[in-house]
């Protein structure tokens, strides 16, 4: 079961809302299988390092392989390229740069190999944090509910963060008997 937000403004001119965040956490995502060692080596995690990120050396760094075809036709990006001594065919729809791009993508040492596929190295330190969007999955009801519309804290938290700035008057319409804070 879900819980939906309704939110209205007379004006939407005055309306707030101010993005969320919260910090990435890749731990047990098994896209996010390869680390790369200082030393420019790179290893494939295996399962238990994929769920526990204690278990990876700390002298690496955490990427996924990231397809690098666009969704549609990109005339600009069918073009072979040779990364490593071997010569790759583009995608059925190209590479989704062109060939001054994907050169400098091989400089930034920002390509890989999946199977006969050339691929862009997504590291967890290029987007250390993700943008809060709906549904919230992360959150769950009250926990030991005193009052039957009790809400989750957290909740609440966030629509005052989505909404409103330090100082602003908040109508409680509940009169503090519901999501006790």
């Amino acid at each position: 079961m879900d819980d939906f937000l309704l939110w209205y403004s007379k004006n939407i001119e005055e309306c707030k809302y101010h993005k969320l965040y919260l910090d990435s956490n890749v731990e047990g995502d098994w896209h996010y299988k390869y680390l790369k060692m200082s030393n420019g080596h790179v290893i494939n995690l295996d399962k238990n390092q994929i769920k526990n990120h204690d278990y990876v050396p700390k002298n690496g760094k955490i990427f996924m392989l990231k397809s690098m075809e666009p969704s549609g036709l990109m005339e600009s990006g069918k073009f072979s390229f040779v990364f490593e001594g071997i010569k790759y065919q583009p995608p059925k729809n190209g590479y989704s740069t062109d060939i001054t791009g994907m050169n400098r993508l091989n400089k930034a040492d920002r390509l890989g190999v999946d199977g006969n596929r050339i691929n862009y190295r997504y590291f967890v330190e290029d987007y250390p944090i993700n943008i809060i969007t709906s549904p919230w999955q992360d959150t769950i009801g009250a926990r030991d509910k005193i009052y039957t519309v009790q809400t989750n804290p957290l909740i609440i938290q966030r629509c005052l963060l989505m909404t409103t700035d330090p100082g602003d008057l908040v109508l409680d319409p509940t009169c503090g008997s519901g999501p006790l804070l």
